[in-house]
């Protein structure tokens, strides 16, 4: 799979996302790809996790036009982001990413917490 498309937005933050193409309108992402008519081999909120320094808030499409971001998954990140603050020898103000990411597209941001 190659790396996806990024473009930085005006604000600083990372646009990313792995269609090189205009997406169908209202797509949920299913597991046959409607404008490949592949299969969807990629998933860009797991591929975003899996960095170190990465957190993600995964987009999970509920049905044609609608998704979210499940409370658990702001609760664990949340849980994340403060025990890292908490580790013994990291600076409680290094920078990471934090990211709202579906299985195609994304936006990160790079944070530092004070």
């Amino acid at each position: 799979m190659s790396p996806p498309v990024s473009l930085v937005t005006g604000a600083g933050d990372v646009a990313l996302s792995y269609a090189d193409f205009i997406c169908p309108p209202a797509c949920i992402e299913p597991a046959l790809c409607p404008h490949t008519r592949g299969p969807r081999s990629w998933s860009l909120s797991t591929e975003l996790g899996r960095a170190d320094d990465s957190y993600v808030f995964p987009c999970a499409h509920l049905t044609f036009g609608v998704a979210t971001i499940e409370v658990a998954a702001l609760l664990r990140v949340r849980d994340r982001v403060v025990a890292r603050r908490q580790q013994p020898g990291r600076n409680p103000r290094d920078p990471f990413w934090l990211s709202t990411a579906s299985h195609c597209h994304g936006l990160a941001a790079r944070v530092t917490l004070t």
